[in-house]
């Protein structure tokens, strides 16, 4: 079978640790924060605020044909400007990922998210940046199940077609406007990821491609071996096993038997 994955932006209709700003922050970023809203986005009676996305995919864990859904590791890249922070110097600002409680940032979410978590070992995997211009660059690392209808009709030389849709929780188009900032270049890292079950052939952004192919043999009784040795044994493509060998050579034999009965099948008709 093949999937297709589609990776989408959407455009629609919200720390544990409190920072004090006497105490930690530098003097540069005190200035900024001095009259700073963060609950007025940028650019609030200048049109909408466009964000820039980008996506490394750093491993996808499992594609469920019973559950529906697959479970992606993903670092989220969001870019956009804020007028505010605009400052004199040449270089940027790393800021600690705590930070972006003072900070507007956009709402964004993954739309058919069955579930998220933000990973925090061994701090919150986050990170915010503030370049001279106004510009901010805020990462995220996330693991998320998302939800994939899957239509096993023509299994297994069926074609999946799976989205990653990210949208605004709360902005609608008037206000936020995401775009992928290096076009197709954007979403990285499927085409160096290495999978147990799958082959990851080729992918695309707004209209996404990424084919894997699998097959399921079954012969007479061999199916109940096959299926046993797929289940207690880790999923693994890569080399060849001792298992596979004894059920190739299994398979021979019931092959040549077939052969036989038919031949002997024809000699005495």
């Amino acid at each position: 079978c093949s999937a297709l994955f589609v990776f989408r932006l959407l455009e629609n209709s919200m720390m544990n640790a409190e920072v004090k700003e006497g105490e930690i922050l530098p003097p540069t970023i005190q200035r900024l924060m001095k009259g700073y809203n963060k609950y007025l986005r940028p650019f609030f009676d200048n049109g909408p605020v466009t964000v820039g996305m980008s996506l490394d995919i750093a491993s996808i864990d499992t594609i469920s044909e019973i559950n529906m859904d697959y479970t992606a590791t993903i670092f989220l890249r969001q870019r956009w400007t804020d007028e505010r922070l605009v400052f004199e110097g040449n270089k940027s600002l790393s800021l600690d990922g705590r930070l972006v409680e003072l900070l507007w940032v956009p709402d964004t979410f993954i739309v058919d998210s069955k579930k998220s978590f933000l990973h925090d070992i061994t701090v919150e995997n986050r990170l915010i940046r503030i370049f001279p211009n106004g510009t901010v660059l805020y990462a995220l690392r996330i693991t998320t199940t998302v939800a994939c209808n899957m239509d096993l009709t023509k299994y297994p030389m069926d074609k999946q077609t799976c989205t990653l849709q990210l949208e605004s929780w709360g902005y609608n188009i008037n206000d936020v406007m995401f775009y992928w900032t290096r076009g197709n270049e954007s979403v990285s890292g499927l085409d160096t990821l290495q999978l147990a079950q799958y082959t990851v052939e080729d992918h695309y952004t707004s209209v996404s491609e990424a084919v894997y192919e699998t097959g399921v043999t079954t012969v007479l009784t061999m199916t109940t071996l096959m299926m046993g040795a797929r289940t207690s044994l880790p999923n693994a493509n890569c080399f060849i096993k001792a298992i596979d060998v004894y059920l190739g050579i299994c398979f021979s034999f019931i092959f040549g038997a077939l052969i036989e009965y038919a031949v002997a099948h024809f000699c005495t008709l």
